[in-house]
């Protein structure tokens, strides 16, 4: 089974979901969600962790210009939509990196 932790925050809740086998983590990347991080911390706390976990930046309704942006500033390696983006978003995150 494959596990991922959504809405990390912190260093040390990263870092206890990967010592646990979290398969992924998610980093809020939208703005005014009680979880959104800034995407420098997120850059952050990716970095410190391990090269098995898969890091995914969590977007919802926002134009694919500014996923493509947050993507590369946060070093999120796969972006999840958590909004009513078109098929045309997916295709046009996801000719860069996956999309779900």
């Amino acid at each position: 089974m494959r596990v991922k932790i959504c809405g990390i925050t912190r260093l040390e809740d990263a870092l206890l979901a990967e010592a646990l086998g979290a398969f992924a983590l998610g980093f809020v990347l939208v703005p005014g969600s009680r979880r959104r991080i800034a995407p420098e911390a997120a850059r952050a706390i990716g970095e410190a962790l391990g090269p098995f976990v898969v890091r995914v930046g969590v977007f919802r309704n926002q134009p694919p210009e500014a996923v493509l942006r947050l993507m590369e500033e946060a070093g999120r390696q796969v972006a999840q939509r958590d909004g009513e983006e078109p098929t045309e978003w997916v295709q046009a995150v996801g000719r860069r990196y996956g999309a779900s």
